[in-house]
């Protein structure tokens, strides 16, 4: 697992102490054999290439695959530094759109996410309304977000396989657009 902290850098080249965070983006490590990258954590590397994380953003990278050990961390984190949004990000390779999900449901409690998802995905080219966060540990890391008391908004961003395509131009617009709305709220 790999926490990174946005820092500041000033005209001599000398990193400044970040601000608090703002933003707590998350993503998990691979889980099965063939897969060489988790292509959520691509994307975030490429934000962070392009500069396109606001200076406030904590970033929890390399989460494992395990429920558990995916939750804990998470939540000590928001405990910790109070952040004003979630973005939590995994990886469907089953989907070929980037899905915002509205909700996640776990023994038959749903919790909703109190982000406008739905006015979201009509201003981006490539991301999707989704009311199925899965069955895996997605989900059940996205409802331990929601329900936790120390969060004030949260949202889930499945992405697809990245492509030299979509890699390069719409799936990293529409995420920077999501950050963008994210530092809004």
């Amino acid at each position: 697992m790999m926490l990174n902290r946005m820092a500041y850098q000033s005209a001599d080249g000398q990193t400044i102490a970040p601000r608090p965070a703002r933003l707590l983006i998350t993503t998990f490590d691979t889980w099965l054999p063939h897969q060489r990258s988790n292509a959520a954590d691509d994307l975030i590397q490429q934000a962070i290439d392009r500069q396109d994380l606001p200076p406030e953003t904590l970033l929890l990278r390399h989460l494992p695959v395990d429920n558990t050990a995916a939750s804990l961390p998470v939540c000590r984190y928001i405990e910790r530094f109070h952040p004003d949004v979630i973005l939590c990000c995994g990886m469907a390779e089953s989907r070929s759109r980037l899905s915002l999900e509205r909700q996640a449901i776990l023994n038959d409690q749903t919790r909703q996410t109190s982000i406008p998802v739905d006015a979201w995905c009509d201003r981006l080219a490539v991301t999707d309304m989704s009311d199925d966060a899965g069955q895996f540990v997605c989900n059940h890391l996205y409802h331990q977000v929601l329900d936790s008391t120390h969060t004030r908004h949260a949202v889930f961003l499945h992405v697809p396989p990245l492509t030299a395509i979509n890699r390069l131009d719409y799936y990293a617009q529409d995420f920077a657009a999501i950050v963008n709305a994210c530092m809004a709220i």
